[in-house]
């Protein structure tokens, strides 16, 4: 991999990758390198490879898929923090026995690409860009529907009262965390 990025003529503009000896192999090329740990490092081999991929003048960012990891990272490497954002994986999300119930109460069309936005529905925060995107995707013919999960039901009412030309958007309101 690191010869093969060598002899490129346009080198990527940015690494990402959770293969912290992959990092550390392609830590002097030079590339900017966004790192998604999954576990902390408890050997000491494991250690001062953290350490030298963190040292690197290259390294931007870890990405933790716990705050348990970042936790953890920061009380090994304390010059990390600041430079260290928790993305929970939901790999600990209950599991759907039957599908079929899931899908047969989902909005849409269940054999288009389902879109998913979850989060504020202000303005600003993303929903004027969703809707051009929806709607380029009705005009070109696409099979894309877009679903929002959030905002208060006051928002969610003005959003829906904009959409009704776009019938590509679906909106499910507020969803509690723990569901």
């Amino acid at each position: 991999l690191r010869n093969k990025l060598r002899r490129l003529q346009t080198p990527p503009d940015l690494l990402y990758g959770r293969d912290i000896y992959s990092f550390e192999a392609l830590s002097n090329l030079g590339i900017p390198m966004i790192y998604e740990a999954h576990f902390s490092p408890k050997t000491p081999q494991q250690i001062a490879t953290f350490r030298q991929v963190f040292a690197c003048k290259n390294f931007i960012r870890v990405v933790t898929v716990t705050d348990f990891i970042k936790k953890n990272l920061i009380a090994l490497f304390p010059e990390i923090v600041g430079k260290v954002f928790v993305a929970p994986s939901a790999t600990e999300m209950p599991k759907f026995s039957d599908t079929t119930q899931v899908i047969q109460n989902w909005p849409g069309d269940s054999q288009n690409i389902q879109v998913g936005y979850v989060g504020s529905i202000k303005p600003g925060k993303g929903m004027e860009l969703i809707f051009t995107l929806a709607q380029k995707a009705l005009n070109d013919h696409e099979k894309i529907d877009f679903h929002i999960v959030g905002g208060i039901s006051k928002d969610v009412q003005k959003w829906q009262s904009n959409s009704k030309k776009i019938r590509n958007i679906f909106f499910h309101g507020f969803v509690a965390h723990k569901d």
